[in-house]
């Protein structure tokens, strides 16, 4: 089972970032914030044989990561010890992925990187960063900007009748994209 130390984007989330981006085989990500690394490997099986760079500050949860990746993954993961707030070294790059606690203050850095029409793509727990981080955005020439939320509800299906599920999870975080035109 593969090791968790922070929260995870959970899947039904993850799959929303390869839907709004089209990622896909061949493709290049830039990912800050890799945590235990469950983001990496859906991001890295999904641009294989493209190339996943997964940049953290925190040198246990790079650890956590490349442990989880090497056991899970494809070989196509280059994990840095780097503060993405200070710059990106990637160029051409088809995705920005951010998962960190002031997304905006990547969001020039990630328009030099991104190839023309590439994605920035940023999850964040609380609506006060999305507006930080759309308010960055709207300075610089990207297009095709949204803030989407997932939310999924289960249903319990039995004899007696059909019903939503008592309980369910609810928000999860915000997921705000945008294109460089």
């Amino acid at each position: 089972m593969m090791k968790k130390m922070p929260q995870t984007i959970n899947p039904d989330d993850a799959c929303q970032v390869i839907a709004n981006t089209g990622i896909s085989a061949g493709d290049t990500v830039v990912e800050a914030g890799a945590g235990s690394g469950a983001m990496t490997l859906i991001l890295s099986y999904t641009v294989f044989p493209g190339k996943v760079y997964s940049y953290d500050i925190n040198e246990r949860f790079l650890k956590v990561a490349k442990e989880n990746i090497d056991v899970y993954g494809k070989g196509n993961v280059e994990f840095k010890l780097k503060d993405i707030y200070e710059g990106i070294d990637e160029k051409n790059v088809d995705l920005v992925s951010l998962d960190l606690p002031e997304p905006h203050r990547v969001v020039g850095h990630a328009f030099e990187a991104l190839r023309a029409g590439g994605f920035i793509f940023s999850f964040s727990p609380c609506i006060e960063q999305v507006i930080d981080f759309r308010r960055e955005l709207s300075k610089y020439d990207y297009t095709e900007v949204r803030s989407i939320e997932t939310i999924i509800r289960e249903y319990e299906v039995k004899e007696k009748g059909t019903r939503p599920r008592t309980r369910m999870l609810g928000h999860t975080g915000y997921m705000s994209f945008a294109r460089k035109a």
